[in-house]
């Protein structure tokens, strides 16, 4: 089986669930050895997904890789994250 991975400041978008039709990013510095920090576009929306929960959208191709955002762009991201959500 294909090993998948939550790339660093990747951009992902959901395909299906909750969030479908959503672009999700990997907010790395706020990850937990059980959670990863995901801000939600376009609403702004700060959230923690389990492990579990992230490697089961990748295997199931529910959530496609878009690309790693420019660390200009991130650093925004990353600020906003911060602003709803505490690290």
């Amino acid at each position: 089986m294909k090993k998948f991975s939550f790339k660093p400041r990747g951009l992902y978008f959901i395909k299906d669930g909750e969030y479908k039709g959503a672009f999700v990013i990997n907010i790395t510095e706020c990850n937990t050895a059980s959670t990863k920090a995901i801000l939600i576009f376009p609403d702004m929306t700060a959230i923690r997904v389990s492990n579990a929960d992230i490697d089961l959208k990748l295997t199931t191709n529910t959530a496609d890789f878009v690309e790693s955002l420019p660390k200009s762009v991130y650093e925004v991201c990353l600020a906003q994250y911060k602003k709803s959500q505490k690290c």
